[in-house]
């Protein structure tokens, strides 16, 4: 298979959230975690298609200090052929452990996400109801292409790959590799946006937090 037909997946050590009963609210903050260098435009030469059930995933890492934190949202930068062409996907977080296989899984989305090609504009999968909390470590996440229209994938930057950071997983393959072992330039642009402090989150005693209202 070529850089035209792989996928790469992440998977994030999740947590379920934590404990505690607090008398006001308070307020993370929002941060994103990025690999890529990507801004403005992008063009086909940067597009890496996938086939039904690949996965394409990154690696990332917070700073020290942002642990535990909650991924609010991914932020994905979809390339496709023909205009106007939608595929659907869903998210995998894992553990990372430095191989190509990742580590334990550690939450798979409870739905799809549609996604469409554009040169400009990230597709925003929102998983601020999943609550998917990280603790420690590095996680690697990933989405599974369910379905695929006309060529469609992900697109990467133009100023070379980190090793070790963006992986595929192809049955026709052999599983899961690295994705600059397969001819990909660039790391793909794929982005966690988070919540930090989550340690100061407000939680009251009905279990209800901030942010659920938007959940129901």
């Amino acid at each position: 298979m070529n850089t035209s037909r792989f996928a790469w997946s992440l998977r994030v050590i999740a947590v379920v959230a934590a404990l505690g009963v607090v008398c006001s609210p308070a307020f993370g903050e929002r941060k994103i975690l990025q690999n890529d260098s990507f801004s403005g435009v992008a063009t086909f030469t940067q597009l890496a298609s996938f086939g039904e059930l690949e996965i394409g995933a990154a690696v990332f890492t917070a700073d020290a200090g942002d642990y535990p934190f909650r991924i609010e949202n991914i932020q994905v930068l979809v390339l496709s052929l023909l205009p106007e062409t939608i595929g659907m996907v869903s998210v995998t977080v894992w553990e990372d452990v430095g191989t190509p296989m990742p580590g334990q899984v550690l939450h798979t989305s409870t739905f799809g996400f549609q996604v469409e090609g554009s040169t400009t504009l990230m597709n925003q999968l929102d998983l601020s109801c999943e609550n998917v909390i990280v603790t420690s470590g590095s996680v690697r996440v990933g989405v599974v292409w369910e379905y695929v229209g006309d060529p469609i994938g992900i697109g990467f930057d133009l100023d070379g790959i980190t090793p070790g950071i963006n992986t595929v997983y192809s049955a026709p393959l052999g599983g899961w590799q690295f994705a600059e072992t397969l001819g990909v330039a660039g790391d793909w642009i794929f982005r966690l946006e988070i919540e930090t402090d989550l340690g100061a989150a407000a939680m009251f005693a009905d279990d209800f937090e901030r942010g659920d209202q938007s959940c129901w």
